[in-house]
This record gives C-alpha cells, structure tokens and sequence, in this order.
C-alpha cells in the first residue's frame, strides 16, 4: 500500500519497513502521534529552505491494542547546498508528571516530595544502578488528558484519601509559567511533550518519619516501582542524589509559584 501526505504543500511518499504488517499500515496513518509528527513538519519546515523526499515508518511498539512508540526517518535536504539534515525521531506523544509536596501540620515549613524508583535499563549503565529516581510519571493517550487516574493510583499507595472532586485542583505549573503549556526533554530525537501537575496535602511528622525510616521500600502494586519520601530544604532542594530532568524542572516552576503566587492548591484540611 503506497502512501503520501501533504508537508509544507509538497506531496511526501510514506513507506513502511518490511516487518510492519499490510492491515496496520492505515491505523498507522491514523494514529494521533503520527498526524501530529507530520503536522509539526508541515507547520514548521519553510518551503524554501528545506526539500523533504520521503518518511519512513520504522516500528511501532505496542503495549496491548495501543501503540507506545514509533520510529521515524524523514529524509530532510537544505536547500540550497542539498546538505543532508537528520532526521531520525522516537515518537512518543505527550506524557505528565506529578509534583506532590507533603506539608507538616504542626511546622508548615516541613516539606518533603514524593518520589519513585523505576527500573530503566536504558540509564542503568551511566548511573551504575538499574534503578532511577524520579517524579512519578505516565503517558498521556489520546482523550487521556485530566490524568485522574495516574494521580489517584500515587495518591493511593499512600494512602492520601482524595476525593474525586478535589482532583481539577491539581495544578498545572506547565500552564502557569510557559506560553506553550509543557515541556520538551529531549528536541533532538523524541516528540515527547510534558506537563507537571502538582498538589500539596498535609501529613504528621509522625507517618512520614516511619515511611522514611522503613528499610524496605513501598513497591506499588506491580511491583515494578517503588514510592520514595524525600525532605526538601529551604531552598526547595532535595538532600538525595537524582539525574531525572523532571525533579529538577519542577522544583523550579513550583519555587516560582511560591514566590508568585503561593503555595501550590492544598487538598485536605490542616
């Protein structure tokens, strides 16, 4: 099945790689990750500096009936010098995090985040662990956006009881500070696009001390990661080493909404 698209108004030939099935090529077209990659191009790539002969689908990587990832090639040249451009993607689609600070009630001052550990054989090599600690994230599917359900299952393993109407007031710290409402990790390679939502909810000093202290950490219910408590100081930094851009990121758009607008939307009472 020969494919084409239109980018920047020039007919662009799709093909496919040869272990992509027949009866999954038009589902492929269809799927939003894709229509947004060539839409990105055709709103993006000028005309006149740039010739784009041809994309080529890779692979597709599902989890179940929905697709996770693509691989892409979309064969660019410069004009006028024919210069090849890369042009080599991991299409992923949106995704979101969840900055969640817990509060003392007796010292508002006591903050501490909420972290997860996450098997990443992709990292393990440079950290020399298998494990990363990171802010508790997801992918966002199509018609996915209010993101309850991934909030709800890291409010559960501890057991913060949040009722389901109080779940809108998560803020989006994306949306506050960018004019174009998320992040962008990784432009040279990937379409991933993030937002950082984030709540505070108020805890006893004495139930956060035996989490901290418990030498076993709290697997979720798939076992395939664990929720962490970490203290924040002063100055809104974490006293435990991490490598993951989201904890950094969000640290910092969640120190500017405390010196621009207050503390981030509280969701039980004091």
């Amino acid at each position: 099945m020969n494919q084409s698209v239109l980018v920047s108004r020039q007919k662009v030939p799709v093909t496919f790689d040869e272990k992509i099935l027949e009866v999954e090529k038009e589902s492929i077209m269809d799927d939003s990750k894709i229509k947004n990659y060539i839409n990105g191009m055709s709103n993006e790539i000028s005309q006149k500096e740039f010739d784009i002969n041809g994309i080529k689908i890779d692979f597709q990587r599902k989890a179940g009936s929905k697709t996770l990832f693509y691989g892409t090639t979309v064969n660019i040249t410069r004009k006028p010098d024919n210069k090849f451009v890369p042009g080599i993607s991991l299409l992923r689609g949106n995704s979101a995090c969840l900055l969640l600070i817990l509060i003392s009630r007796t010292d508002p001052n006591k903050k501490w985040v909420v972290l997860k550990k996450e098997f990443r054989p992709a990292v393990s090599r440079e950290l020399k662990k298998e494990w990363l600690t990171e802010l508790p994230a997801c992918i966002i599917f199509e018609n996915q956006m209010s993101n309850t359900n991934f909030i709800k299952s890291v409010c559960d393993e501890l057991n913060l009881k949040i009722k389901d109407e109080k779940f809108p007031k998560f803020t989006d710290l994306t949306n506050v500070f960018l004019k174009d409402p998320h992040m962008i990790p990784s432009s040279g390679g990937c379409d991933e696009k993030i937002k950082i939502f984030s709540a505070s909810f108020y805890v006893n000093d004495e139930d956060v001390k035996i989490f901290e202290e418990s030498e076993t950490e709290k697997y979720t219910s798939d076992k395939n990661m664990s929720i962490k408590i970490k203290k924040l100081d002063e100055g809104g930094f974490i006293d435990h080493p991490v490598n993951d851009m989201k904890i950094f990121s969000s640290l910092i758009l969640y120190k500017n909404y405390l010196r621009k607008i207050g503390e981030v939307p509280i969701l039980n009472k004091k």
